[in-house]
């Protein structure tokens, strides 16, 4: 009914109910954002049952309550090897509803913080998210960021920054990743090159016209279809 009696009357009930009566009341006050619950749910994070404990992180992180990220920021250390896996989408929910409630760097530090921690091969799912997210939060403000992320040794993470750059990409950027291409390897080099030719600013021409004289093949085959085009 998402009233606030009904809300009263959840909160109150979590004292006297067990088992999946109590994993019902707690997913509900997940979905009412109820912050007058968490103080009443944190405890739950440490139950035996793990159906419990899932719910109850899911609902802390929609609630979005700032007071919680000691809890969530637990997930990794304390849990098993499942629910560790799981913490990245609780930590994206909480980054999101914590934004909206007006936390933004807040949001925005566990954002780079999700980066930063999983730089596994098989976890660029999660980096790709988080900076997604970051973007989204930040716009031209997390332009270091992907100035940072393309030199990650994982292409999917590269590419995924890349990507973000076209969209917020400002002719005042040019000079920071010509600068960056020459710190690069070249099929680096090359992923920004053509990155930088889906902007469409042709201001780059000539430098993009002096990059036809790599000894790279791979560089110069980067800024031919840009060239053609412009």
């Amino acid at each position: 009914l998402k009233t606030e009696k009904a809300e009263k009357v959840l909160i109150k009930s979590l004292g006297s109910l067990s088992g999946n009566r109590l994993i019902t009341v707690v997913k509900a006050l997940g979905e009412l954002q109820s912050k007058k619950a968490v103080k009443k749910i944190k405890p739950f994070v440490s139950s035996k049952d793990k159906e419990l404990r899932r719910v109850s992180l899911y609902t802390l992180a929609n609630i979005g309550d700032p007071s919680c990220l000691s809890v969530l920021g637990k997930i990794r250390i304390r849990s098993s090897p499942y629910e560790r896996s799981r913490a990245p989408l609780v930590y994206l929910l909480y980054i999101q509803r914590l934004s909206e409630s007006g936390y933004q760097k807040l949001s925005v530090d566990i954002c780079r913080d999700l980066i930063k921690s999983y730089t596994a091969e098989d976890e660029s799912h999660i980096q790709c998210k988080a900076l997604d997210l970051l973007v989204s939060l930040t716009g031209e403000n997390a332009f270091r960021d992907l100035l940072k992320a393309v030199e990650s040794p994982n292409k999917d993470f590269r590419q995924k920054a890349l990507e973000l750059a076209v969209d917020i990409y400002q002719a005042e950027m040019k000079a920071n990743w010509i600068q960056k291409i020459k710190e690069v390897s070249p099929e680096v080099q090359a992923e920004i090159l053509v990155m930088l030719g889906k902007t469409k600013d042709r201001s780059l021409f000539d430098f993009f016209k002096s990059q036809l004289y790599s000894e790279h093949q791979v560089v110069r085959m980067a800024v031919v279809m840009p060239l053609s085009k412009w």
